[in-house]
């Protein structure tokens, strides 16, 4: 018994021993429940050649009883152009407020500031979203767009619902449909 007892543990650590170098990791260990949050490529939704240059604003008064719709629209002199649509029901907000969006292109990509933040609505905004002359760069093919919503908390671009968001490379168009928007912030289309 002794010598099965003896021969069993030898055979129990040569396994720890041969598994612990297999698992071997040159390094800091990484945690295994948290994978790594990679930073979306944001898309400049203009071409660099007809950029905005410019911060592009719109507001709307957006009342509890009836609630409200913000647009902005954009045309370049190239054709290019932004079609924007937040629709609020009735009852999404509060109180009465006049809600806003700027876009703009001068950083990172095209971004879509809507205030006045932070507000919280009772359920998300619904955003319709169309931009032609979109510059799709390095857009690798098999991409997926997504709204992205920035938390200005951790640091990270969070991914939002929509109903869908389509593109066409080379007519250079992008459109979201029914994307929902819980609160004010920045927002904008990455992959």
């Amino acid at each position: 018994m002794k010598l099965f007892n003896f021969a069993s543990r030898a055979v129990l650590i040569v396994w720890l021993l041969i598994a612990g170098m297999a698992c071997e990791k040159i390094g800091p260990a990484e945690p295994i429940d948290q994978p790594t949050a990679r930073a979306p490529h944001i898309i400049k939704l203009i071409d660099a050649n007809s950029a905005l240059q410019k911060t592009i604003t719109a507001s709307a008064l957006i009342t509890v009883n009836d609630g409200g719709t913000l647009t902005l629209k954009f045309r370049g002199k190239g054709g290019e152009g932004i079609d924007l649509s937040l629709a609020f029901s009735p009852g999404m907000v509060r109180e009465d407020i006049t809600a806003s969006v700027s876009l703009d292109d001068k950083d990172m990509g095209t971004t879509m500031d809507f205030g006045p933040s932070p507000t919280s609505f009772s359920r998300p905004a619904i955003l319709d979203f169309y931009a032609t002359g979109v510059d799709f760069g390095k857009l690798p093919r098999n991409a997926t767009i997504k709204l992205y919503y920035y938390n200005a908390d951790t640091g990270q671009w969070e991914p939002m619902n929509a109903a869908s968001i389509t593109w066409d490379i080379r007519q250079g168009w992008l459109k979201c449909e029914d994307g929902e928007i819980p609160h004010f912030s920045r927002y904008a289309f990455g992959y």
